[in-house]
């Protein structure tokens, strides 16, 4: 009731103000000249836009909320303090530029901002319904419509910054509708694995703990991987085919059965085998093939590697003196 007595009162204004400047010139161009330059006109019909503009708003609230709870209002008159702050401050960067324009972008983006924390909060809601809801429908054909919306006009002002090359004030909302487009695409694909999940799942309550186990099982098993193939492939020496024969070991990769021609890998435990080899067991498990000793993934210690290499060349040089 408050607001159609304010829409009216600015109606009247309105009308008041486009009679006097009509009366006062009695053409059309002196009387559009009149009410863009006088600030009392201005003002009037400033104002009875901005009341035009709730009401469209509190329309569009009425077809995809219904009603608005008390707590999404006191949220939204919270976040619109600081977003109306923000806004402004980035403004006196381009206050040379300020126009009616400006101020129509100003109160669009507003009151897009409005509909979509309404949006996310009305998501939270239905993130944590017990069932799907008829108004699931009317949700997610609020975020599409959201969306579409966000894309639409960012496109549009993109375009236009584009044509008249310019950098300013074209560009600074094109970003915030660019943002808000990001985040209902969110919102959109949260909708859907929300969707999807309880088709065939249910809710969290009724799913196996053992999906997170084993998801953390086999990501820290993939580390694990990674972290001995570099050592592997960076630490531990490389034999050649001349030094396993000096060494008297066999020929022979107990994992593929194939000759080692090229030479391979000597493991910290003596065993040697091809580094493809090597790389294709450690996927399944971190221990030797042949006696099965725990390979260490932290195996960085420069002079354990000396060590071995010294070990290996002791050997080879007792081969020789034989």
């Amino acid at each position: 009731m408050k607001f159609f007595q304010y829409f009216i009162v600015s109606s009247i204004v309105a009308a008041c103000a486009i009679y006097y400047a009509y009366i006062l010139h009695e053409q059309f161009y002196p009387t559009v000249l009149h009410l863009m330059t006088d600030r009392l006109c201005v003002l009037g019909l400033g104002n009875f836009g901005f009341s035009l503009a709730l009401g469209v708003a509190n329309v569009i609230i009425r077809v995809m909320f219904v009603t608005i709870q008390d707590d999404e209002s006191h949220e939204v008159v919270s976040k619109a303090k600081y977003a109306i702050i923000e806004i402004c401050i980035a403004l006196t960067s381009f206050h040379s530029s300020l126009t009616v324009s400006v101020l129509v972008l100003f109160t669009c983006l507003l009151f897009m901002k409005i509909f979509h924390w309404l949006a996310q909060m009305r998501m939270e809601n239905f993130a944590r319904a017990v069932a799907m809801q008829i108004s699931g429908l009317r949700l997610i054909m609020g975020l599409l419509m959201l969306l579409t919306t966000d894309v639409f006009i960012g496109g549009i002002l993109a375009y236009i910054s584009y044509q008249e090359q310019s950098v300013e004030m074209q560009v600074l909302f094109a970003f915030e509708f660019c943002i808000l487009a990001v985040s209902m695409l969110g919102e959109v694909s949260r909708f859907i694995v929300l969707t999807i999940d309880r088709r065939y799942e249910g809710r969290w309550e009724y799913k196996p703990i053992v999906i997170f186990r084993n998801l953390r099982v086999r990501v820290q098993h993939f580390i694990a991987y990674r972290r001995i193939v570099k050592v592997i492939d960076t630490q531990f020496p490389t034999l050649t085919s001349t030094e396993i024969e000096e060494t008297g070991r066999d020929l022979r990769c107990v994992i593929c059965f194939y000759d080692m021609t090229h030479g391979g890998k000597e493991l910290p435990c003596r065993h040697v085998f091809h580094l493809s080899c090597l790389k294709r067991w450690f996927e399944q498990k971190q221990d030797c093939p042949m006696c099965r000793a725990k390979i260490d993934a932290d195996y960085t210690s420069l002079s354990k590697q000396q060590q071995l290499r010294q070990r290996i060349g002791n050997r080879l040089l007792i081969q020789q003196q034989r």
